[in-house]
């Protein structure tokens, strides 16, 4: 048994398809559709078969291991069928990348208003094939061409796979942190747009499991240099007031789509707010108090769950025993 992943940056081309109304993808109407042309490429170089009035060849029927697993690895990574792309052990990587860009700062403009501006893009995707054995009732003649064939009279392949998933992640496909000159102080701010989808094929029984996600992320952060609390009984001077505000949405969904029955089934999903907001002053120099607000909305997209909802709020204290004495 054996389990392996490598890069792949070419999924990126079907990164951005939208779902039909009943949640049809065109990627995967592309997998169903390219099994006739992959069961073409395996067909001819397999003297035991011969193509049928179907249009598949003999033996490599549509739900037939390698022709199930060539259409998926083609379609999730917009390639062109070939005796490379069809072979997971063949497939040749490509490199994923990062890149910040803080370059605008050097304008005059910008660095009049601007301490600081970083633009961020990220992209990575990996695919990876878990339960990978050699089939020992797997059989060849003399040429390497398969001939032995399981109960539905498909050729049994050389290695047997469980599963393969197909990964990837913009983090994020467009994000900027921007720090702000006001009233002599930094205001920061955060900006983020986040994608990712994660697609499982199942050779146990031919079913493509996809993950779709996408994140907003806003964030708003200023320190007020020195603040005075207005209670005279308490002898504190004036200090320091870091306030930060974070709120992100979050998209959720999970759709189950079956190869040879062709359809599509949404089976969870859900759509999360979450709000962040705290305020810490430190009392002394070793006590800090902060003022904490938490709080996390989930509506699911299914009628089997319910809205949830958590909030949490309060103050904390924090006593800080280094230099202490």
């Amino acid at each position: 048994n054996t389990a392996c992943s490598y890069a792949d940056g070419a999924i990126i081309g079907s990164a951005f398809i939208k779902l039909g109304n009943e949640y049809q993808s065109s990627t995967f109407q592309r997998l169903l559709d390219n099994r006739q042309r992959v069961s073409e490429a395996l067909g001819e170089q397999n003297g035991n078969s011969v193509l049928q009035s179907t249009g598949y060849y003999d033996g490599y029927g549509g739900s037939q291991q390698e022709v199930v697993l060539g259409a998926f690895l083609t379609s999730y990574t917009n390639r062109s069928i070939s005796d490379k792309n069809i072979n997971p052990l063949k497939n040749l990587p490509l490199p994923n990348w990062s890149i910040n860009y803080n370059g605008l700062k050097k304008f005059k403009f910008i660095k009049k208003h601007l301490r600081n501006f970083v633009l961020r893009h990220a992209y990575n995707s990996t695919v990876s094939i878990q339960g990978m054995q050699t089939n020992l009732n797997a059989e060849f003649d003399a040429n390497g061409d398969a001939f032995a064939r399981d109960l539905n009279n498909q050729f049994i392949a050389g290695t047997q796979i469980q599963n393969v998933t197909v990964m990837e992640r913009f983090g994020p496909l467009f994000g900027f942190d921007a720090t702000w000159l006001v009233k002599g102080q930094g205001l920061i701010t955060k900006f983020e747009y986040k994608k990712d989808r994660s697609t499982t094929l199942s050779l146990n029984n031919n079913q493509v499991t996809e993950v779709l996600g996408e994140e907003w992320v806003i964030g708003v952060g200023y320190k007020f240099k020195k603040v005075k609390l207005p209670f005279k009984k308490w002898n504190v001077d004036a200090s320091p007031v870091n306030v930060r505000f974070d709120m992100s949405f979050r998209d959720n969904l999970t759709v189950i789509r079956k190869i040879v029955e062709e359809t599509d089934q949404a089976t969870a999903g859900q759509k999360v707010i979450s709000i962040k907001a705290s305020a810490d002053y430190n009392l002394s120099r070793y006590l800090t108090i902060m003022l904490y607000y938490d709080q996390t909305l989930n509506t699911p997209k299914v009628a089997t769950s319910y809205p949830t909802g958590n909030l949490n709020a309060g103050l904390r204290l924090r006593f800080n025993l280094a230099g202490v004495q």
